[in-house]
């Protein structure tokens, strides 16, 4: 029987990857893979993108044949050492196109508005109106950066609200860009044009810090970014400084770079500073001074977090698993 390791599994999740007990023997982990809980006789594995499948943790699998993310994303595996060894690596393409724009579409709204703000004077009793001016997103224009699945519904969306919207995507030709009514532009156009930004396009090695200080300088005074793809897109350090200019007048994040360590407590991550880079430490430091300014809402990946969204994951990584199995991979990472 082949055999199955999963992390990031909680219990109510365990129902839907029933089909697998089917196929061979399942273990589940509620956490994270690590090298203190890798499975050495797994021959498939599947997690979540809090797990980070790293090349040593491939090295000390010697029978494993497949890697299925729990996700769209796929950074979180070293590509180069699962190909040294062949191993098939999956993700899910398509789950949440809905519901990360609904989540993306919320973040703006929050934002533009101080809805978080206005929540916390409330609870406080000290309300101050004056504090809480917002500004109306109808009118204004939305630069949409990725016009993926994603990226199309929060453009659809968007216009229903009144904005006028502009996307940028290497990808998008013109029968596409007549089909979902958008004007493409150059990124450059783009950042000149937009009151406000939202990010949708997955990190590559050409997108990393696609937004960083030179890019800031060439946006409107004012401008609302929004981010609900990948931290690394952003350079923390120049977002930081723009927030704190006036330049942005206001971030909602759902990602972070070096997120994960985010939860680490300050004097665990002296205990590590000899094993952390310079550059990651400099993302928790900057990361640590968003969590406290006021002119930003951070959600902590939470924009792919329904009922429905989740069971559609698990269900296509059952399915990738079956199809890897029956020697017709679907969904396989090149």
């Amino acid at each position: 029987m082949i055999h199955i390791s999963m992390y990031d599994v909680s219990s109510e999740e365990k129902k839907d990857f029933k089909a697998l007990k089917d196929i061979g023997k399942v273990t589940y982990h509620e956490g994270p893979i690590s090298m203190e809980t890798i499975d050495k006789d797994a021959e498939i594995i599947a997690m979540f993108v809090s797990s980070n499948v790293t090349a040593e943790m491939i090295q000390a699998m010697p029978k494993l044949q497949s890697i299925a993310c729990r996700s769209t994303g796929f950074n979180n595996v070293d590509l180069d050492a699962a190909k040294k060894r062949k191993i098939v690596v999956t993700n899910v393409p398509t789950y949440g196109e809905h519901t990360v724009a609904e989540f993306t579409m919320a973040l703006m709204l929050s934002l533009t508005r101080k809805v978080i703000n206005a929540a916390s004077q409330y609870s406080r009793h000290d309300i101050s109106h004056e504090a809480l001016h917002g500004t109306d997103v109808h009118g204004k224009t939305l630069g949409v950066i990725g016009a993926g699945k994603i990226g199309r519904n929060v453009i659809k969306a968007a216009k229903a609200f009144g904005l006028k919207v502009i996307a940028h995507d290497p990808f998008l030709t013109p029968e596409m860009e007549a089909e979902i009514d958008v004007t493409a532009v150059e990124l450059q156009e783009l950042l000149v044009q937009s009151d406000i930004i939202t990010l949708h396009t997955p990190l590559t090695k050409d997108n990393y810090h696609l937004i960083d200080s030179k890019k800031i300088e060439k946006m409107k005074d004012g401008v609302y970014i929004v981010n609900t793809a990948r931290g690394e897109l952003i350079d923390t350090e120049s977002l930081v400084l723009g927030l704190k200019s006036g330049k942005i007048a206001g971030a909602a994040l759902d990602v972070l770079e070096d997120e994960k360590l985010v939860d680490i407590d300050e004097e665990e991550l002296l205990l590590k500073k000899n094993t952390t880079t310079k550059e990651t430490l400099e993302h928790v430091i900057a990361n640590t001074i968003l969590m406290h300014m006021p002119n930003v809402i951070l959600t902590g990946h939470n924009a792919y977090n329904t009922k429905e969204a989740i069971q559609r994951i698990n269900l296509t990584c059952v399915d990738n698993i079956q199809k890897y199995l029956q020697k017709t991979p679907q969904n396989v990472v090149h």
